[in-house]
């Protein structure tokens, strides 16, 4: 599919020249909060049993009432996202907005995203997501840290010169915002924040248990890839935007790109700037999850 068309839920082809569809972004792990989804939470309360009945824990206790270390648990975090996202994707539909959709979600986000496409139904969504959660805590062997205020480009090289060995760069976020991922004593390593000081940036530390998006979780994928196997992928209703590639998966054949996608720098400048080719500005956004980090990243790509 080339920039500047998207697929409706008929699955024909339309140009984005005329009326501009929606951009439904999904936020991923890091976006949780105590609190969150409260009142989609309350308004689909058969959906949120179901949940709490596959996952085996009250869904609404843990959103509303935490508390904030176990949500930010990654096995928790990623259910209790997808469920909140989900939810609040439905929400918007049920209030009968015509418009057409294009997706996108940042890591986790992107089942939600997938969820809203057709691909597969709520509950089956989220034993996929369970699943992809534990495999990823249980690959609890590195570290993530956020790099802003640098090109991406200059981050890169730093990486490929191989500094500091075992260092990846596992999200590119915007022209000045990425990720690096690796060993903790690399994440850590103070040559690297020296580094990045003195290109005029700032190295921050994430909160998280693995080095997601990088070659560290290849046994994870791998593990992934064998549950995924098993399940169902239904032909996609709506153009869901890819983080392996930042374009458009295909309508079917995408489940190889799910499971990449564990071990793959997440694309998320690349996605943003498919979007804005595709004529979808700032106020054509709609982002779903706690806060408005996906919304201000678009911002920041403005320019792309």
């Amino acid at each position: 599919m080339e920039a500047g068309t998207f697929m409706t839920k008929s699955g024909e082809i339309s140009s984005s020249a005329g009326e501009r569809p929606v951009a439904h972004l999904f936020a991923g792990q890091g976006a949780q909060r105590v609190g969150m989804g409260a009142s989609d939470l309350e308004r689909w309360p058969e959906r949120v049993e179901a949940a709490s009945d596959l996952l085996g824990y009250s869904v609404r206790s843990r959103c509303l009432e935490g508390p904030a270390d176990l949500l930010a648990s990654t096995d928790v975090t990623q259910p209790l996202l997808y469920v909140v996202e989900c939810l609040s994707f439905d929400t918007w539909r049920a209030e009968g907005a015509e418009s057409e959709t294009v997706l996108a979600g940042h890591s986790l986000g992107e089942f939600a995203a997938l969820y809203a496409a057709g691909a597969y139904d709520f509950v089956e969504g989220l034993r996929v997501v369970r699943e992809r959660g534990r495999l990823m805590k249980a690959a609890a062997n590195g570290a993530m840290a956020a790099v802003a205020r640098v090109p991406v480009e200059d981050v890169q090289a730093l990486v490929a010169e191989g500094v500091v060995p075992g260092l990846e760069v596992a999200n590119i976020n915007a022209p000045t915002q990425c990720v690096v991922s690796g060993p903790p004593h690399a994440v850590a390593d103070e040559g690297l924040a020296a580094r990045i000081a003195a290109l005029g940036g700032r190295l921050v530390r994430l909160k998280v248990g693995g080095a997601f998006h990088s070659s560290l979780m290849l046994d994870a994928q791998q593990q992934f890839a064998t549950f995924l196997a098993g399940v169902e992928l239904a032909p996609l209703g709506a153009t869901v935007l890819s983080n392996v590639t930042g374009e458009p998966m295909p309508s079917t054949g995408y489940r190889e790109l799910l499971v990449r996608q564990l071990a793959s720098p997440v694309q998320w400048r690349a996605c943003c700037t498919w979007l804005r080719r595709a004529g979808i500005e700032d106020g054509d956004v709609v982002e779903h999850g706690p806060g408005s980090t996906l919304t201000k990243l678009y911002q920041q790509n403005g320019a792309a």
